[in-house]
């Protein structure tokens, strides 16, 4: 899979043309899912960078929006020594989001001086998942 040179941990699912998924132009995004992750690091050269996390709750076993809460901490660097960029804490994608298998986007900007960025996932409730990453160069 795409992300495997990137990811700590979990397990991919492929709901292509199980589900539907409302508020986004581009719902393919959202038909697959990686959950249970530690964490993704992908190396950048230094530089500031717009990170965008696509999410959707799209299994049919999480009953309302409490059912998967998690945290997920955004780091300039790597996992042992990165500097903490931003963290989302109690992050539900249906919480956010206000419905189930409906597109969830996270915006953040990232200051790269250690030449990654790594995101880690700690679970609350169930267990982390996220749809895609997009990592864009700032102009």
């Amino acid at each position: 899979m795409p992300d495997e040179p990137y990811v700590q941990g979990g397990t991919i699912m492929d709901r292509d043309g199980q589900i539907t998924i409302t508020g986004t132009k581009t719902p393919e995004l959202y038909t697959v899912e990686r959950y249970s992750m530690d964490s993704y690091t992908f190396k950048v050269p230094n530089g500031k960078y717009t990170l965008i996390l696509h999410f959707s709750e799209d299994y049919d076993g999480i009953p309302d929006a409490s059912g998967r809460l998690f945290t997920y901490t955004v780091k300039d660097g790597d996992t042992k020594t990165g500097k903490v960029a931003d963290e989302v804490k109690d992050f539900g994608p249906w919480k956010k989001s206000g419905a189930q298998f409906k597109a969830c986007d996270q915006t953040h900007t990232v200051n790269v001086t250690q030449g990654a960025i790594t995101i880690e996932f700690k679970p609350q409730v169930e267990n982390p998942q996220i749809n895609a990453i997009e990592i864009i160069p700032a102009k």
